[in-house]
């Protein structure tokens, strides 16, 4: 009997087949799905922050604009209203966001904030390319998370000068053993512990805190700070000191000049000095000069040797370019280096002699052919009024003008302000005006500074020049009107710059005509025309209540004021110019003025601070 056939199975081809059919259907669902997701995850969003984002410490997944600049400006107005706060103990500092003088036109900022930059860079993160690179973006978010960086502005420096302004009184920094020289014989004065503030540490913690949007103030401790020098590691140095001084008389030359250092001189400028070992735990001691000491003597003869550097100054005179102030190269005595060269040939070379290091610098302008220069006719005009300044405003005002008045500005030059008046020293003849910072009134140099400011601004606009860096006031001041035309300066930011475009130098003529600064700039016209708007003001907000902060620096009870209260408001102004060629440019410059809340100052008693123990365990 034949055998059954056995049944045959199903060719895997079949199989195959299903599988890639089944693949196929779910390629296409995956491919609905993010294709749905695609389409339908962002029109979800459409008004909406996506999922992920933050702006440091915040979570603004699913926010609209407004909802989001809400969320932002809560800490915002933190900082705004309580400033940033620090303490120590029982004594606690809040720096205002803007420090304020007693004189309105003293105040510049520390802390700035643009939410509306910030949440438009965070509603736009995902919203910036084409459909698959903005979905890319997306889902980097949702899964990764996304930081949005804070847009603000935060002057470190100022913020560890104000701060150093209102805890040194607590700090006691060490001191090292030295060398003292009395009754033609040296002895050792024995180092002290010493306990102070790590600045960089505590403004970067504020720092952090800004950054991430937390309100929190910072709590200050007192570090120990050892002395580098101790009396044990110094003692087996006096004899090799008293070899030292024996070395004197020498002598101090610079040209023909020159000065004899005799031994009680150069004794007392000797003292312990210490070098850094990398290789080993132990710092080598020697002795050397005292940079202070011998820094203080080489001072006094400065006058001796310096010569101020002069720019040539110009004047316009019967039509004609003159010369009033002839260039000048400089020279000033450089005191560090000086110190380091006296050591090295006194007491490392043993040497009688030594020469006196100077720094020479050249005059920008040293032109001689004056008139060729392209100077011919008035092209621009800025004025300001400073009616109602104190007087040592006015006196400010009248030096920084004498300062600015003749200088050139090269074809091309981008022009700097701060760099035009020279450093803020009382030296230059500066005179001081108080600043409010936390606790303190700390007088402060150059006040009125922002009067060249905006006038200069101003004459700039009018002479049709680009303004490359210009910042508007915290608050409206007086002195600037009409508002929103107005340009701070502070060293060494903001700044007030532009560039001469002209092709021609141009000639900066000041004057003062009884409460108003006036700059001219004189060149040659090139046909452009310039036109302006009046500034349009909107959104104003009603000034906070008076703020009262106390102070040691009045009398107990005494309360001093300053300006007025302001109210807040925003302005912008249309800048047009037309150039010869018809290329324009336009321009609208905004300003946005804070709400101004009249600060006083009222006196309290002084605390007494005890002196720490001058060894520490």
């Amino acid at each position: 009997m034949p055998k059954a056939k056995k049944k045959s199975k199903p060719a895997p081809k079949k199989k195959t087949e299903r599988h890639l059919l089944a693949i196929i259907i779910i390629g296409i669902f995956v491919v609905l799905i993010i294709g749905g997701a695609v389409l339908i995850y962002p029109n979800y969003y459409h008004n909406k922050v996506f999922p992920g984002i933050k702006v440091g410490s915040i979570d603004l997944s699913g926010k609209t604009y407004l909802e989001a600049l809400d969320l932002i400006d809560s800490p915002i107005n933190s900082f705004n209203k309580e400033g940033l706060v620090f303490t120590y103990q029982e004594e606690k500092v809040a720096l205002q966001p803007t420090l304020v003088g007693t004189d309105i036109g003293s105040s510049y900022e520390i802390l700035t904030f643009d939410s509306n930059a910030t949440i438009q860079e965070a509603y736009s993160f995902g919203r910036r390319g084409n459909y698959w690179s903005n979905f890319k973006e997306q889902l980097a978010a949702l899964i990764y998370g996304q930081p949005i960086n804070l847009n603000y502005y935060f002057n470190a420096k100022e913020v560890e000068n104000s701060l150093i302004q209102n805890y040194s009184q607590f700090e006691f920094p060490h001191k090292d053993a030295s060398l003292n020289f009395n009754q033609n014989a040296f002895s050792i004065i024995p180092e002290e512990q010493g306990r102070i503030f790590d600045y960089q540490t505590i403004v970067n913690e504020m720092a952090d805190n800004v950054r991430n949007l937390e309100f929190q103030p910072v709590y200050l401790e007192l570090e120990p700070d050892p002395p580098q020098i101790t009396e044990n590691q110094a003692v087996s140095l006096l004899i090799q000191a008293e070899a030292i001084a024996d070395f004197a008389p020498l002598t101090v030359r610079y040209g023909e000049q020159n000065w004899e250092i005799n031994k009680e001189t150069f004794s007392d400028w000797l003292d312990f000095r210490f070098t850094d070992s990398n290789s080993t735990s132990q710092n080598e001691i020697w002795v050397g000069l005292n940079p202070e000491r011998a820094g203080d003597y080489l001072e006094s003869l400065r006058e001796k040797i310096d010569v101020p550097v002069k720019e040539g100054k110009f004047k316009i005179e019967e039509g004609k370019v003159t010369q009033f102030q002839a260039s000048q190269p400089g020279i000033s005595l450089a005191i560090l280096s000086s110190v380091q060269a006296l050591e090295s040939n006194f007491i490392k070379g043993n040497k009688k002699e030594a020469e006196l290091m100077v720094q020479e610098e050249q005059p920008e302008i040293t032109t001689e052919n004056i008139n060729n220069l392209g100077i011919r006719e008035l092209i621009g005009t800025g004025k300001s009024d400073f009616s109602g300044s104190p007087r040592n405003r006015r006196a400010n005002i009248q030096l920084g003008a004498d300062k600015l008045n003749g200088i050139l500005i090269k074809p091309e030059e981008e022009f700097s302000l701060l760099k035009a008046l020279g450093k803020f020293e009382a030296s230059e003849g500066w005179l001081p005006e108080l600043v409010i910072k936390g606790n303190k009134t700390v007088p402060e140099l150059g006040g009125g500074a922002c009067q060249f400011g905006t006038t200069m601004f101003r004459a700039a606009l009018d002479t049709g020049l680009p303004v490359t860096s210009r910042r508007n006031h915290s608050y409206t001041v007086s002195y600037y009107y009409p508002i929103g035309t107005d340009a701070t300066i502070y060293d060494p930011a903001p700044d007030l710059k532009f560039i001469n475009d002209t092709k021609n130098y141009i000639l900066l003529q000041t004057k003062i005509e009884g409460n108003e600064l006036i700059f001219e700039m004189w060149g040659t016209k090139d046909g452009r025309i310039v036109e302006k708007t009046d500034p349009r003001l909107s959104g104003w907000q009603s000034p906070p209540p008076t703020k009262t902060i106390e102070t040691e620096d009045l009398a107990p009870g005494q309360v001093k004021c300053t300006e007025r209260a302001h109210q807040g408001v925003s302005a912008e102004f249309d800048y047009k110019v037309t150039y010869s060629d018809g290329e324009v440019k336009e321009e609208t410059f905004q300003s946005k003025y804070k709400p101004w809340q009249e600060v006083c100052l009222l006196g309290v008693e002084k605390k007494t601070i005890e002196s720490p123990p001058t060894s520490v365990e």
